[in-house]
């Protein structure tokens, strides 16, 4: 076994033992092994972000923070992550452990099941019975209940013929498309069925699904919480049911203290969170890349319709508002979201609600406003996939959607109407991360609004808070350390400055006043700004030592040799930094804890012999 992959299964065990069952002891070691073999680290974290190639590695944004920089990186050849910005990393099964909340064993279960891979016991049989976890026992519920709901739908007679009618006669689905998508119906009795999962369930695992409600603390009777409805199964990005909607359906819902409410959704769970997943993520995330945006609309019916029409990377939100962390999570995948509003004013401000977070998640947000009345679902069906795709290619960007709202005609009936509707695009502009995207929004706002865009960057500057600019060392030169000499080449060499910017992360780089400068520039270029526009937004003190870096300095021989000579350094420092402060607290702690940091020193230790690079371009 090579040394990496028999340190993490020997944390493994550890991980399992302290506090928890040992179920280490079920999976055969030979088994775990052929399984290793079988998966390739990069397929299974592609499923939670988008990767990118960056020399011999695969870059992306973190899966364990909410972070603008990519600082997540993959070594195909050695099958191992590190994450910078938590710290994080090992192999597959780790990774796995992380994101899903397992032991050992239940993520090496986890992609047993995924990839179809016959797991041995060394107890002889196929099943390590107390190795399941509290999250697939309440994933195992909802693949039951689910089951439940759709044989229901199925029936001849009752709930499931006035749901199948009002599916396809009111609503204009297909019976094919709600096998596509697993639709159900709850029914207003549930007969033997509650008997049959207290005897599969405990009590308190049915409570915690949130599918069933309990009288009260002391009592062991349980009530579905839907009935009457048409069940809309939500799913995780593997594709696993984890929370349900119940929409009403007139003649079936009884009455009761939800009986008013259109739709009913599953209450927050330890599977469920409504507030950071998108409904039909599942089927989106695969369909989008670098030129295909999501398709972001409001229901989750909207959104079927969309899969229907062959628009594949529809998501909705869960009845809620859009989120930071919806916004971040579509952005782990693509590049660009396009966003259908209804054609009414709850529309129009739910846009303007969005734009802030989009800004300052650094998202390529556009908007389609459908006509007054409508939503997808009726478009869709009124005038075809067609005319929607020709709105989504006409569809306007965030600085036409604010001008449209805030200087409309109707708004700014007076100056001060119109300076106060200025002083809000100007607030919304002051999200975005980056000085040259600002630059760039106001030059867009110039064009639509004719004013003059030297007249503007007065008014915008004059406004903005006061924020301190990087001061460099007096004699407006850069310094020569590795921070500086980085800089030095990177504005030599510009051809080269992608490449760094996808390598260096900003935490490797110290808080000096070239160490900042750097990380903004970088920042910057992963913007996919160019090196002239981002020079020429620089403090003048910054510009002036950059001048001079432009007029004494010389060409590389080796360029190439010199960067990654300048990132090892930086990179070595931050490692041997974060190692010593590890120490430090392995002296402190015990347990689990004490595990943690050990197995955290070593992977930094491992991460030391191999420091980044990157290769010469084309």
């Amino acid at each position: 076994m090579p040394a990496v992959a028999h340190l993490m299964a020997c944390l493994g065990r550890l991980d399992a033992f302290h506090g928890r069952r040992f179920e280490m002891s079920f999976i055969r070691r030979e088994s775990i092994e052929a399984l290793r073999g079988k998966v390739d680290i990069c397929d299974v974290v592609s499923a939670y972000v988008s990767l990118r190639r960056c020399g011999a590695a695969m870059r992306a944004l973190s899966p364990f923070t909410d972070e603008k920089t990519p600082s997540f990186f993959i070594y195909p050849e050695r099958q191992y992550f590190h994450c910078y910005s938590s710290g994080n990393g090992g192999d597959v099964f780790r990774f796995i452990q992380l994101k899903e909340q397992l032991t050992f064993a239940e993520a090496v279960e986890f992609l047993a099941e995924k990839y179809d891979f016959k797991l041995e016991h060394e107890s002889g049989t196929n099943i390590a019975k107390d190795a399941t976890s509290d999250k697939r026992t309440l994933l195992a519920i909802h693949e039951v209940v689910g089951k439940f709901f759709r044989e229901a739908f199925l029936a001849a007679t009752g709930d499931g013929h006035r749901a199948r009618v009002y599916w396809t006669q009111h609503r204009k689905f297909s019976l094919d498309a709600a096998e596509r998508y697993g639709i159900g119906v709850a029914p207003c009795n549930y007969g033997t069925f509650l008997d049959k999962l207290r005897r599969q369930f405990s009590h308190q695992s049915l409570v915690a699904s949130g599918l069933f409600v309990a009288n009260d603390k002391n009592s062991t009777e349980i009530f579905p919480r839907f009935q009457g409805r048409l069940m809309i199964p939500i799913r995780d990005v593997h594709g696993k049911t984890i929370a349900f909607t119940g929409r009403s359906v007139d003649g079936m819902t009884p009455e009761g203290k939800t009986a008013d409410a259109k739709y009913v959704n599953s209450p927050g769970t330890p599977i469920f969170q409504k507030g950071s997943l998108l409904f039909a993520i599942d089927l989106a995330r695969s369909a989008v890349n670098e030129v295909t945006p999501f398709l972001l609309v409001e229901g989750q019916i909207d959104c079927l319709r969309c899969h229907e029409c062959s628009i594949s990377t529809a998501v909705a939100s869960q009845g809620t508002a859009i989120t930071a962390q919806h916004l971040h999570l579509l952005h782990r995948y693509a590049l660009e979201i396009v966003c259908v509003l209804d054609g009414d004013r709850a529309g129009r401000d739910a846009a303007i609600r969005m734009i802030p977070l989009a800004l300052a998640e650094s998202v390529n947000l556009r908007f389609v406003t459908l006509p007054q009345g409508q939503d997808p679902d009726s478009f869709l069906l009124e005038h075809g996939p067609e005319a929607i795709r020709e709105l989504i290619g006409n569809a306007k960007s965030i600085m036409q959607i604010l001008v449209d709202y805030h200087l409309s005609k109707s708004k700014c009936t007076s100056q001060a109407h119109r300076e106060h509707a200025m002083r809000r695009i100007f607030a919304a502009i002051r999200e975005v991360p980056s000085r040259v995207s600002e630059l760039e929004f106001l030059r867009q706002l110039a064009g639509l609004t004719g004013m003059g865009l030297e007249e503007l960057k007065a008014d915008y500057f004059n406004t903005r808070p006061n924020i301190p600019e990087v001061s460099l060392p007096k004699g407006d030169e850069l310094p020569y350390d590795a921070a500086g000499n980085l800089l030095r080449l990177l504005i030599m060499e510009p051809e080269y400055a992608a490449a760094i910017a996808q390598v260096v992360d900003e935490r490797w780089v110290e808080a000096s006043a070239a160490g900042k400068l750097l990380n903004r520039i970088l920042g910057e270029v992963l913007n996919e700004n160019s090196m002239d526009d981002i020079l020429q937004c620089l403090a003048p003190e910054e510009q002036s030592a950059i001048g001079k870096t432009l007029l004494d300095g010389k060409k590389s021989e080796d360029p190439l040799k010199e960067i990654n000579e300048c990132i090892k350094t930086i990179y070595d420092k931050y490692i041997e930094n974060e190692i010593i402060k590890i120490t430090r607290q392995i002296e402190n702690e015990s347990g689990e804890d004490f595990q943690e940091l050990i197995r955290h020193r070593w992977e930094l230790k491992q991460a030391l012999r191999e420091p980044p690079t990157i290769v010469r371009t084309s």
